[in-house]
């Protein structure tokens, strides 16, 4: 019997879900791409806004969507959360045989959704708005039957920003990360390209996963075949 055959999770526990946050520059990207290349069919959804990117920022995207088409079956782009029913993820899965679905990033989508709507809404109507569209990115996602590897930033470490657009943005991102993980069954912190083990250490068979922050369970996790098996079920 595969080890994923006897995981017990919570009612509000999505077995299938990974995230893997950190700070910029932390290795979140890599691990994700090295990640994904244990799959064979991976949906990259790749959520960067371009339109008001400058000459090193566009090279920098471009540098990424290259990397990522190496590891991912098909790429596509989502720069809005409503835009999420157009994609048929469903269908996109079970026609294309999608076995891996990553979302790249969840703070830039946060990040492009303020900019829409900041002109739009007052500030307790705009951060009401935000988490709607968090609402309804967590309900999108729950319908998928495949692993779904969700990348997101930490918000929790920094001075409270200055302006208030940047105080709504880090307190709407800090709600999502926390609705998200808290329904993931596995949950990685990235420090310094160490992938840290949070949440969902119980699921794998290593004794010395029981302290998540071990070497030894870092380092296999690190490897990610414990945590291909499990979502494998193999």
């Amino acid at each position: 019997m595969s080890l994923a055959a006897n995981l017990k999770v919570t009612d509000t526990e999505k077995r299938n879900w990974v995230v893997v946050s950190g700070g910029a520059r932390s290795g979140k990207s890599h691990w994700a791409a090295s990640f994904a290349k244990h799959f064979q069919n991976v949906l990259w959804i790749a959520t960067a806004d371009t339109s008001a990117a400058d000459d090193e920022l566009l090279h920098r995207i471009q540098q990424q969507k290259f990397q990522r088409s190496a590891v991912s079956h098909s790429l596509i782009e989502l720069l809005e959360v409503q835009e999420l029913a157009a994609l048929n993820l469903d269908t996109r899965v079970k026609q294309q045989g999608v076995d891996l679905v990553v979302l790249d990033s969840l703070t830039l989508l946060m990040a492009a959704e303020l900019s829409r709507a900041i002109s739009s809404y007052s500030h307790p109507q705009l951060s009401t708005h935000l988490a709607s569209q968090m609402t309804y990115l967590n309900h999108y996602l729950s319908s998928s039957n495949v692993p779904v590897l969700i990348i997101t930033s930490e918000v929790g470490e920094g001075v409270v920003p200055g302006a208030l657009a940047g105080r709504i943005f880090r307190d709407a991102l800090g709600a999502a990360n926390q609705n998200i993980v808290s329904q993931a069954a596995f949950f990685l912190h990235m420090m310094s390209g160490v992938p840290i083990v949070l949440k969902g250490s119980r699921f794998l068979s290593l004794d010395s996963a029981r302290n998540s922050i071990e070497g030894e369970a870092v380092i296999n996790l690190g490897s990610c075949t414990a945590l291909v098996g499990v979502l494998k079920g193999t």
